[in-house]
């Protein structure tokens, strides 16, 4: 089962790569560095807002806090980051919640882990409007069980740039 998963990312970057391999960047329409956004599941967990912040013309990271939740990632995309064009991204997010534990009415003793391989989209309008969706296989690691749930997990965020 997971190495449908594998399979199918592999094809996705490597599609993504060649869609945006001949394009020049617009170097005076490039993207605020900063992103608040309110998000459902993702670095936030359940649902709550997420900070993100470009770091090159092609990566970004982000923190997010939910109602239960908190949790951080890292984006790749495929073509550098411009205002008014749909960036295809891929990279890596994990999260903590009680959520994704065995004990999930304790805040405190019951906490899991929810490591996830987004693979998405985002979009960045010219007048501030972020939007994103992204989904992926993840899996969980909870203290008091050895294996690992493998679920699909994914993110849809709403936010301004500045």
């Amino acid at each position: 089962m997971l190495q449908k998963y594998i399979v199918l990312i592999i094809i996705l970057l490597s599609a993504a790569t060649n869609v945006y391999a001949q394009e020049k960047p617009d170097t005076g329409n490039q993207l605020d560095k900063n992103a608040l956004s309110f998000s459902v599941f993702g670095t936030s967990g359940m649902y709550g807002l997420s900070y993100e912040r470009i770091i090159s013309r092609n990566s970004s990271i982000e923190i997010g806090v939910g109602l239960i939740g908190i949790g951080a990632g890292y984006k790749y995309y495929y073509s550098d980051l411009i205002k008014g064009k749909i960036l295809i991204h891929s990279g890596f997010t994990m999260n903590t919640s009680p959520l994704y534990s065995d004990d999930c009415f304790s805040i405190m003793r019951g906490r899991g882990i929810l490591v996830y391989l987004p693979i998405g989209m985002s979009y960045n309008g010219k007048k501030r409007l972020s939007l994103g969706l992204d989904i992926g296989p993840g899996t969980t690691f909870v203290r008091s069980y050895s294996g690992h749930y493998v679920i699909i997990y994914g993110n849809l965020k709403i936010g301004i740039r500045f």
